[in-house]
């Protein structure tokens, strides 16, 4: 079985400006396919949160296939989208669905990559970053697919799922004496690959590549930290997710109670507190992908 591989370094400025040639220039290896394009409906792309459906960010970049149903012959193969305004696709790139989609398996992906070339088995091994600091890395962890399309009256639109599991740490010092501008979250012994199954939309985690995962600040005032990473789902080994929090200089080993598995397409929060007693931690909770529990959304999911 044949398997592409990639890894979560994505860096989406280049993958942006390389698909601004491509939507300008119009062409394509697969965009002759007999059908006349101008009859073809526009393609917009749409993200669930889980409490409801929304239009994908300008900029994201997207991977998408069709194959024939009958002879497997591919109409696209990992044609880069890059979406401009609303879900819909920088212009020139509204060609891309062909006429009768009930002929073809469609599945697309984000962010896009040149590693997915060649999944000719359609098994993708993916594997997010360690060090997701950066919000370059960050994004780039954080997979979402698409395996339907739906006909509209004047669109086609394609709905799109996050798949890995979002871990969103607060911390809140109750004590008055912490900086936590200087705040950092490290989780420990997290598992990095999965595999993607693209003709089920699906995703199944290595239980074998594991490493620790460096958490992407998001909000980093005097008394209060704000901290996310994104991970394969998985199960918590032994009741416990471990952690290392960072503050100024000193560090906390911290092992949080939790019988919960960390599932794809949702924000697990912790709220932790420090008092005089050290650092505690005051509840947990489950949320869909842009709920950030008592956080500040506007900085914690841009």
């Amino acid at each position: 079985m044949t398997k592409g591989k990639l890894s979560g370094s994505i860096y989406r400025w280049l993958l942006i400006a390389a698909a601004t040639c491509i939507a300008l220039s119009c062409s394509s290896k697969h965009l002759d396919d007999g059908d006349d394009a101008s009859d073809r409906l526009p393609l917009i792309l749409m993200v669930d949160s889980g409490t409801g459906v929304s239009p994908m960010e300008v900029g994201t970049t997207v991977g998408v296939f069709f194959m024939s149903k009958g002879s497997g012959e591919a109409f696209r193969t990992n044609e880069m989208l890059i979406v401009d305004h609303d879900g819909m696709l920088m212009q020139g790139r509204d060609t891309v669905v062909p006429l009768n989609t009930g002929q073809y398996d469609f599945f697309a992906y984000s962010p896009y990559s040149s590693g997915w070339d060649e999944v000719a088995d359609a098994v993708v091994e993916y594997d997010v970053e360690p060090d997701q600091t950066s919000s370059l890395h960050y994004q780039a962890s954080d997979l979402m697919l698409s395996y339907m399309i739906e006909r509209k009256d004047d669109h086609d639109e394609a709905v799109f799922r996050h798949v890995m599991a979002k871990i969103l740490v607060h911390i809140t010092d109750k004590t008055g004496t912490f900086d936590m501008r200087f705040a950092s979250a490290l989780l420990r012994d997290m598992k990095l690959r999965s595999y993607i199954y693209m003709g089920e939309g699906t995703c199944r985690t290595d239980e074998s590549v594991i490493s620790d995962v460096e958490c992407r600040p998001l909000e980093c005032m005097d008394r209060r930290a704000s901290f996310a990473a994104v991970v394969p789902p998985q199960d918590v080994v032994a009741g416990r997710l471990d952690m290392i929090i960072g503050i100024g200089d000193n560090s906390y080993d911290f092992a949080v109670p939790y019988m919960d598995m960390l599932t794809g397409g949702k924000v697990h929060v912790f709220n932790l507190r420090m008092t005089d007693r050290g650092l505690e931690l005051e509840d947990t909770q489950v949320n869909d992908w842009e709920d950030a529990g008592g956080g500040n959304m506007n900085v914690a999911f841009q």
